[in-house]
């Protein structure tokens, strides 16, 4: 019974034990179970990273993209994965890099590398907005930073905040005095300042800088030379070329802008300089390219052809030789010799060998990177064999090929200008929309529009030339006023008109713009007042005279409404100030006929 009764107490204690034991189990794992459950993804997103940075070092760059955008959405807040994408981005070229970076600066906000980082990229791809945006939260923790303050002078420079450049440049060299490009940027900024003082200053620098300094001399002597062009001093720009020449930083492409001066200058070494630059660009098809694009540039197509003829059969048939010597033909405009050069013969008699048929114009091998080049050619061959259509649908092609390249369109919209075409202007606003060389290409726009008497295309290029210039008051009152004429928004129109007035009152055509948009808003005796004060020679010039004349016969001033209205006869007209100008005419014109009938029958009053 003994036995019985410890049998029992030790199998309770078994029990006991037991149930502990699992208690026990149970407690570990809620206690450790959740923390496993963390510990894996970490575990996981560490692999995921080993395994990139193994792919990326043997160079598999797609398998180590993969694995670091894996571990990204593991870990969408892993700085690693994040900075492998980053870097793997900028290897490639990937457009993605901009995304990335901005990803960077989201996890991580407050570090001030990475908004560097992204504002530089920012700025590359000519997005100076966004530049700043990156840099605005930095400003107050990165005082001492001098890589943060010469950025940030460079987007204030792309901005046109020129003030704040000079400033953050300044501050920037202050930083960092052996810093020979910060010095050179500030030189650079107060050059092109529009204080006489502060221009000889940036001139004064960059002598001395190029004098003290050989690792920036070329790059001091280019700027120089173009501030010495820019002021008309054909001697000086000449003697920095030819200085230029002597340094071992000197390019092929500084040696065209010494032959570009002589012959801008009309001088006796033009013929032999550009022979010499021949001789030496004969080893190289990309030296020989610039040259050729050049010649074909300044009215030498024809030199550029007979020269092209010379050069060696290898030389000849490069990608970048054929295209500069089409170019030449195309400036020619010798269509039928240019089909040679975009199409492949057929292999037998056919039509399209000696016909301007479609398929010949189009059957010629890519050109590569040129290939946008052989479409807008094969579009101007067609056009100038009366086949606009067709040669429409090519010129498409001609632009969707050029892509997202600046450069392409760039030279799609240079024949567009020097082909004179109206319609095609697809790839003009593609450079007025980008960044290298926008201004040109609002110019030429505006230059058609004027031409098609387009007041809509015109507002819609000064719109652009505002966003690119916020500080021009000449084309805030160009938009304000076509705005105003055509009513769109004219309530902003108006506002935008007021600022330029109020910025410069004596200016007669501003004053003009804000009293058209007085008028428009039912404002007519405000325009009338507003007008008065000009001086009267100014008042009597045709373009002002005739709105004048528009203001008094809206608030029946009609006799010298009509004396100024005859004043504005010969002035330059759209359509829509035409219509203006026309019920002005019908209520001077009705006045004066209800006068005479009042002459006539004075019982006839009212």
């Amino acid at each position: 019974m003994g036995n019985g009764i410890g049998g029992r107490a030790k199998s309770e204690k078994l029990r006991k034990r037991r149930l502990l034991l699992g208690l026990v189990a149970f407690v570990s794992t809620v206690a450790f179970g959740s923390a496993g459950f963390r510990v894996y993804p970490r575990l996981n997103e560490e692999r995921l990273l080993k395994r990139a940075r193994s792919a990326i070092a043997v160079g598999d760059l797609r398998s180590g993209y993969f694995s670091a955008a894996r571990a990204l959405q593991v870990n969408p807040q892993s700085v690693a994965a994040v900075t492998l994408l980053v870097n793997l981005a900028e290897r490639q070229g990937d457009p993605g890099l901009l995304s990335w970076k901005r990803r960077l600066v989201e996890i991580q906000p407050v570090a001030v590398e990475n908004r560097i980082s992204l504002a530089e990229t920012a700025l590359a791809l000519g997005q100076p907005n966004l530049a700043n945006e990156a840099l605005r939260p930095t400003a107050a923790t990165a005082p001492v930073n001098s890589k943060y303050h010469h950025l940030a002078g460079r987007v204030a420079r792309a901005l046109e905040d020129f003030p704040k450049a000079e400033a953050e440049f300044a501050v920037a060299s202050k930083l960092q005095p052996e810093n020979l490009q910060f010095a050179f940027d500030l030189a650079t900024q107060r050059l092109d300042s529009g204080n006489l003082e502060t221009h000889a200053a940036g001139k004064h620098t960059l002598e001395q800088l190029m004098e003290r300094n050989p690792e920036i001399f070329a790059q001091c002597c280019r700027t120089l030379i173009r501030e010495a062009i820019s002021a008309g001093d054909a001697n000086r720009s000449l003697l920095m070329a030819r200085r230029l020449q002597n340094s071992h930083d000197a390019s092929f492409l500084d040696r065209i802008i010494l032959l570009d001066l002589l012959h801008r200058t009309k001088s006796a070494e033009y013929t032999s300089f550009l022979t010499q630059l021949q001789e030496i660009s004969a080893a190289d098809p990309e030296d020989v390219f610039a040259l050729l694009s050049w010649m074909n540039a300044n009215g030498a197509a024809m030199s550029a052809i007979d020269w092209s003829r010379s050069l060696s059969p290898a030389l000849r048939s490069t990608l970048q030789v054929r295209v500069a010597m089409a170019e030449s033909l195309a400036v020619l405009r010798d269509w039928d010799k240019l089909n040679d050069f975009v199409t492949v013969p057929s292999k037998g008699p056919s039509p399209a060998t000696h016909t301007p048929a479609k398929s010949s114009t189009l059957r010629g091998s890519p050109w590569g990177p040129y290939e946008f080049e052989r479409l807008a050619f094969s579009a101007a061959i067609l056009r100038a064999r009366g086949d606009r259509n067709y040669s429409h649908t090519v010129w498409e092609l001609a632009v969707r090929e050029a892509g997202n390249r600046p450069d392409a369109h760039l030279t799609l919209a240079g024949y567009v200008a020097e082909w004179g075409w109206e319609e095609e202007t697809d790839a003009l606003w593609r450079v007025a929309m980008g960044t290298i060389e926008p201004d040109w290409a609002l110019k030429v726009l505006y230059q058609q529009y004027d031409r098609a008497r387009s007041a809509a295309g015109m507002y819609k290029v000064m719109t652009r030339s505002t966003e690119l210039h916020p500080n021009d008051l000449s084309a805030k009152n160009n938009r304000a006023f076509l705005g105003i004429l055509l009513g769109t928004d004219l309530e902003k129109e108006t506002n935008l008109a007021r600022e330029t007035y109020e910025a410069k009152p004596d200016d007669p055509n501003f004053r003009t713009t804000y009293g058209l948009g007085l008028l428009m808003q039912s404002h007519g005796k405000k325009a009338v007042e507003l007008m008065r004060s000009l001086p009267e020679e100014q008042l009597e010039a045709p373009q002002i005279a005739v709105y004048y004349g528009i203001f008094l016969a809206n608030e029946g001033s009609w006799e010298l409404a009509g004396r100024f209205l005859q004043l504005g006869k010969n002035a330059k007209l759209l359509p829509e100030e035409k219509r203006l100008v026309e019920r002005a005419e019908a209520q001077v014109n009705w006045s004066s006929q209800a006068k005479t009938a009042d002459k006539i029958s004075p019982a006839a009053k009212p």
